[in-house]
């Protein structure tokens, strides 16, 4: 009898709780009123905010957490105070600001969100129509047909491997924007009738560029006059549309657009805009200071010689073979130069993936110049020599350029040797070399850069700085953030819920067990910077006379003291150097100022 009561009893509970409104559950929960509208939203989803009536939004939300389904402004209006009450007080406020405070702190909306939707998707209407009117043409290109149908498998002539890419590309586009338009312009219109945005446009502040970028992701970034803005990139996916000048607007400054100016025009800036004798003297000297390329010497001086006289087939006949010279020169830097690269455009194509701006400056190398390289090796004449002759001025500045941005450790390096003590900051830019010479020391091209650096160190550095004195300030400065960072480690561990780390009295056998733990208790503390204080003097201590072994005596003797002054602490030193993976681009904040300070001091 006593186990059918209970039955009976537990029953009668769970039905009753069917009776409870799922918004008084929600309420007796304690949820934030964010936290309801989620509810809401996982229920129903969110295409009922883009209803073009405030009530029927009001009336489908509060339709998913239990009520009747109502369009009249009380009956909304009351149930909405139902909803906010326990957070907001309402009881006197109006319907329908009861309602707008619902959208508001409830839906995340103090606008209609169809109004920016609306905008949004007929700008991305209009943009997909003109990318699918830019595939139809290629899908009317028998060579496109041939491959939309099977019959062939790739293009065999360069004009074919261009369309090919660039058909591919529009193809890409389009399926981008018709994703943005099913799936991704909602979430953005919704975003965007939220407080913030709406706060920011009725006080007028504005970023045109800013928000067209963040409302429409599909758009590329552009250059026109000069300035950064975003549309969709014609020139990246019409062929027919290659820009022969945006590789050259990082070393020509131009006055037009060139994105809307007539070539000739264009030409004609740069035949009136530039000293040809210059420019190549320029290029000359700038090639000397890159490893590899600067083997080119003697045919640059040739080039000089002919742009002083003038003879401009010479020049273009010898300079064309150079840029491709310099684009495999500058992948053999990369490490990137393969032996099955044997084309320029497969060259060029490896070359986007590691230069600077490479998917913005590079199609006309890849596309365009070859086409122009093919018909002067086959006929030994071309028209227009002159601006050709020009062109090609600005593209061997342009990959010189290329050359000395490139993300690779090797022209880190030369970068370092070029700038000698000017670059030099603060100790951390020499750990910064020491860490690259270590990472490129078996690079092909090392020895020659090595070489820069042993002139940068040997005699620039030496006769800078007072580098005796300068270690015993780090010494001082050491020890100082060595207690600090025993600090930092006791907080990063009591954060991370594991046992104290009395990093200077563990033993080197206790300090290698407990590297890890260490290791999290640092990330724990990523805004204290005596990690990499004691970190960095440490690498320069121990490595910079490594690399660096024909010091002077008494600067060897100097580094040598120091590791001797603090022999308890560096064998642990060590290991939290041989643990680290900092990035090789960080740098000092909160301390920099008085790292810099340290250095000036040493300057002689």
């Amino acid at each position: 009898m006593t186990f059918i009561k209970s039955l009976f009893s537990f029953l009668l509970l769970w039905f009753q709780s069917l009776l409870v409104k799922p918004y008084k559950k929600l309420i007796a929960h304690d949820l934030s009123l964010s936290e309801i509208g989620k509810v809401i939203k996982d229920k129903i989803g969110t295409d009922f905010l883009l209803e073009v009536d405030q009530l029927h939004i009001a009336g489908k939300a509060l339709g998913a957490i239990g009520f009747e389904y109502s369009e009249d402004k009380v009956v909304i209006a009351n149930n909405c105070r139902k909803v906010i009450a326990h957070k907001i007080s309402v009881a006197r406020v109006g319907d329908d600001n009861v309602i707008d405070i619902f959208h508001e702190h409830v839906l995340g909306i103090v606008e209609l969100p169809v109004v920016v939707f609306s905008r949004l998707i007929l700008q991305a209407q209009e943009d997909l129509q003109i990318v699918n009117t830019l595939i139809d043409k290629y899908e009317q290109l028998p060579f496109v047909q041939d491959m939309n149908s099977g019959k062939i498998n790739q293009g065999r002539a360069h004009s074919e491997y261009t369309i090919d890419i660039f058909y591919k590309r529009a193809k890409t586009k389009a399926a981008n924007i018709s994703e943005y338009i099913k799936n991704g312009a909602k979430d953005i219109a919704i975003t965007h009738s939220g407080r913030f945005y709406v706060d920011q446009r009725t006080r007028g502040i504005s970023y045109p560029q800013l928000e067209k970028h963040m409302e429409s992701p599909y758009l590329d970034n552009v250059i026109r006059n000069g300035k950064l803005d975003f549309e969709v990139d014609i020139e990246a996916i019409d062929y027919e549309k290659i820009s022969r000048y945006k590789n050259k607007m990082f070393v020509f400054s131009f006055m037009n657009d060139i994105r809307t100016t007539p070539p000739a025009v264009l030409d004609q800036e740069i035949l009136n805009g530039i000293d040809p004798e210059k420019v190549m003297s320029e290029i000359s000297t700038e090639l000397l200071q890159i490893p590899l390329l600067n083997k080119r010497k003697e045919i640059f001086e040739q080039l000089l010689r002919m742009v002083r006289e003038k003879l401009w087939y010479g020049f273009y006949a010898l300079a064309i073979p150079q840029v491709e010279g310099i684009v495999a020169e500058l992948l053999d830097i990369a490490g990137q130069n393969k032996g099955t690269l044997k084309a320029l455009p497969k060259k060029v194509k490896a070359l986007r993936a590691v230069a600077p701006n490479g998917e913005f400056d590079m199609d006309y190398y890849e596309f365009y110049l070859p086409d122009s390289r093919n018909i002067f090796t086959h006929t030994g004449m071309d028209t227009d020599i002159i601006i050709k002759s020009f062109h090609l001025l600005l593209d061997l500045k342009h990959l010189l350029h290329t050359a000395a941005g490139l993300e690779n450790s090797l022209i880190m390096l030369n970068n370092i040797a070029n700038d000698s003590v000017m670059g030099i900051n603060h100790i951390g830019d020499l750990v910064k070399m020491i860490r690259l010479v270590k990472q490129e020391r078996h690079h092909g091209q090392f020895k020659e850069v090595k070489e820069k650096l042993d002139v940068f160190v040997y005699v620039d550095i030496i006769n800078t700085f007072d580098l005796p004195y300068l270690l015993v300030e780090l010494s001082k400065f050491f020890t100082k953030n060595l207690k600090q960072f025993e600090s930092m480690l006791e907080i990063g561990a009591f954060l991370g819920k594991e046992e104290p780390i009395n990093f200077i009295n563990l033993s080197n056998a206790e300090t290698k067990n407990r590297m890890g733990v260490i290791q999290k208790a640092i990330k724990q503390n990523f805004f204290d910077e005596s990690y990499k204080v004691i970190l960095d003097i440490h690498i320069f201590v121990s490595q910079f006379p490594k690399f660096f072994d024909e010091l002077p005596q008494e600067i060897m003797r100097s580094f040598s003291s120091f590791a001797f002054e603090h022999a308890a602490i560096w064998p642990k030193m060590k290991m939290l150097a041989n643990a680290d993976s900092s990035d090789l681009s960080d740098d000092y904040l909160v301390d920099k100022k008085m790292m810099m300070k340290m250095m000036d001091s040493a300057r002689k």
